[in-house]
């Protein structure tokens, strides 16, 4: 067996044999789990104190300290001179949304 054999053995601890079952070794089941966890750290979770951009205007501010479309709730404004602004080119994709949310809600309140 050359050196490169050798160490490839030592690199895949615990595994099994490939004809009896196609499991990992550990140590790449580490390294795979490392992985999730590495990406799962790295997701950025937002609550409503995080900072976020006027629909119209494209300011940053504060989540909490903004107005929000009435009707669909997802679009935020800087002030209430922005949220009017912009009315016209989200109206569509606001009603859009809306009949969205009213179609999920009237499809989870149907019992048979």
């Amino acid at each position: 067996m050359s050196t490169t054999d050798d160490n490839s053995d030592q690199q895949h601890v615990g595994i099994e044999d490939k004809t009896s079952s196609k499991k990992e070794c550990t140590s790449c089941e580490q390294n795979n789990v490392n992985t999730i966890t590495n990406g799962i750290d790295s997701v950025v979770i937002q609550d409503d104190t995080s900072t976020t951009t006027c629909a119209n205007c494209g300011k940053e501010g504060n989540s909490a300290d903004m107005n929000i479309c009435n009707k669909c709730k997802e679009v935020k404004y800087c002030n209430a001179a922005c949220k009017k602004k912009h009315r016209k080119k989200h109206k569509k994709a606001c009603e859009r949304r809306v009949a969205e949310l009213h179609e999920e809600q009237f499809s989870n309140n149907q019992h048979y």
